[in-house]
Formats: C-alpha cells, structure tokens, sequence
C-alpha cells in the first residue's frame, strides 16, 4: 500500500485560504505501517512536519483508533497563541482523517 492525501479546512473555495491543512504519505501493507509522513499548514510561520504523529503510526495497523491516536499525537505539544486555540482540535481532527483516508478508511 501506498498512498498520499491532503487535507484543509474549511474546504476550498479558490479565493479561501486554510486555517488548517495536513498532507499524509503512508507506506505499507494492509496489516502495518512502514513509513508514514505527516505534514501540517497554517498552524505556524511555516509547515510542521507531524514527527510524534508519524512514531505513533509506524508499525501498528489501520484503524481509527490508530488515527485519533496520531491527531492527539500531533497536537500533544501545541502552544497556541491568543486567538488560535480553536486551531488545535482542528488540526487534530484533520490529522486523523488524514491517515484514514491515506489508508482507504470510509469517508
């Protein structure tokens, strides 16, 4: 299995720009993760690359336990400025459908 999806929210008009935005890339076989790349947008000054959420998906099946796991992951160490903690649930919640869609998860 290999597979790459994006994600942003709110959803794109031409005009709009994310307040929120995750890119996955998973490698693996149906039953692990080999290689996993996260990426996050529009929470800092420049990407984040997701290293806690990444660790916690190498190794270990698909399931959406696995993706809550990895968004809690991603945002475990967040510090959100004055008017951007709303930003955090966001990113957490992108990250997990993120890796569900990587994986072939439902919609």
């Amino acid at each position: 299995m290999r597979a790459s999806i994006s994600r942003r929210w709110p959803t794109a008009r031409r005009w709009d720009f994310p307040l929120v935005n995750v890119a996955a890339a998973i490698v693996g076989r149906e039953r692990h993760h080999r290689r996993a790349r996260l990426a996050c947008g529009a929470v800092s000054a420049v990407p984040r690359r997701l290293v806690e959420a990444e660790r916690v998906l190498l190794g270990k099946a698909p399931s959406e336990a696995l993706g809550r796991e990895a968004g809690a992951a991603a945002t475990r160490r967040a510090r959100p400025l004055t008017y951007n903690g709303y930003k955090i649930p966001l990113m957490a919640n992108l990250v997990m459908r993120a890796v569900r869609d990587a994986t072939g998860g439902a919609e």
